[in-house]
């Protein structure tokens, strides 16, 4: 396999990889009752907000999370009222927790794709100097 097939074959892997992580963030942020913006995934996956408005499985999710978001919430709103205080500060904690697990996971997916970077830059230079 050529190089340059190598490396569309790995950005295909990558695009894969980025849609998955935002769906299962989208799940994870609407089973959360979490507000789903772009911002806050971009905050989230490091990706750029382009990503969010170009690729349309991805954008269709966030907008269909967000409808559903927005018919539940009178609902939400009113199961937060009947909940005590103590129950609330339970359930923040178990958010807090979550969202500490998937901040070491992404950083763990950080450096994993830093080094597929390097990998990539590595190959581009081997192609770069493989054409001079």
């Amino acid at each position: 396999m050529r190089n340059i097939d190598k490396a569309i074959e790995k950005n295909r892997a990558e695009w894969a990889r980025r849609d998955k992580l935002s769906l299962e963030l989208i799940k994870s942020m609407v089973e959360a009752n979490e507000p789903i913006t772009i911002k806050e995934l971009v905050k989230h996956t490091g990706f750029s907000r382009e990503y969010f408005y170009v690729n349309k499985t991805v954008r269709e999710a966030l907008l269909e999370a967000q409808e559903f978001q927005k018919k539940r919430m009178p609902v939400l709103k009113q199961e937060l009222e009947n909940q005590t205080v103590e129950q609330q500060l339970i359930s923040l904690a178990r958010k807090n927790e979550r969202l500490r697990m998937e901040v070491a996971i992404l950083k763990c997916e950080n450096r994993d794709l830093k080094e597929q970077w390097n990998e990539l830059l590595k190959d581009r230079e081997e192609l770069m100097t493989q054409r001079l």
